[in-house]
């Protein structure tokens, strides 16, 4: 890329998420590659002009805050594919999210979760162990109850001893909420250090 008169200066954000979806899609070195380009995603030749991006971000709701999203997941970087979103409709249009379809409603579990103030561990729990039909109908069920009909347990988090209050359904918690996320940091952390060693990198404690 070069300087485009003036504008990537004019405009470092926009130059930055440019340059970023770029190197996703056609720097094999890069650390997100193969989730993008090697997934055969890539960045339309009409943004390879920075000025056309930034004409089509201005004209399509661009704002400091915003990211890029791509409507279709496994879709390119292109107009018709993309829009300026929130992290939180970004986080609602991964490609990991488990969609629920429910009184023809379709929903990730977050939003399920937000809707009817479920915990979303709860509805995971009830995909994971009982599988999407038990989860759907588990919806369905709490959307005609106007709530959640279920009992309440208290339990002991196995990290800090503390008691914490929990859904009945919620069978294989551990953790208080606060250990749960300091236990989920550790994990990402171990699996981590594991990617790392699996590719031949030298893991350095700290």
């Amino acid at each position: 890329m070069n300087n485009w008169y003036g504008l990537t200066v004019k405009e470092p954000r926009l130059y930055n998420i440019l340059t970023g979806m770029i190197q996703r899609c056609e720097n094999p070195l890069h650390a997100n590659y193969e989730d993008y380009g090697a997934r055969g995603v890539s960045v339309c030749d009409e943004w390879h002009d920075f000025c056309k991006f930034v004409s089509w971000a201005k004209d399509n709701g661009y704002e400091d805050g915003l990211t890029i999203d791509r409507k279709n997941v496994d879709g390119n970087y292109e107009p018709v594919n993309c829009r300026w979103a929130t992290a939180k409709e970004q986080a609602n249009n991964k490609r990991s999210n488990v969609v629920l379809s429910c009184l023809g409603v379709s929903g990730t579990v977050k939003q399920w979760s937000d809707l009817l103030e479920i915990s979303p561990y709860t509805i995971h729990e009830w995909v994971n162990v009982h599988g999407m039909d038990y989860a759907e109908g588990r919806i369905v069920e709490t959307v005609r109850n106007g709530g959640m009909v279920e009992q309440k347990a208290v339990k002991m988090c196995v990290k800090c001893g503390e008691e914490y209050t929990v859904l009945a359904t919620a069978a294989n918690a551990k953790y208080c909420t606060s250990c749960r996320k300091v236990a989920e940091q550790e994990q990402y952390a171990r699996y981590r250090a594991k990617k790392k060693a699996s590719c031949g990198a030298k893991v350095v404690a700290q």
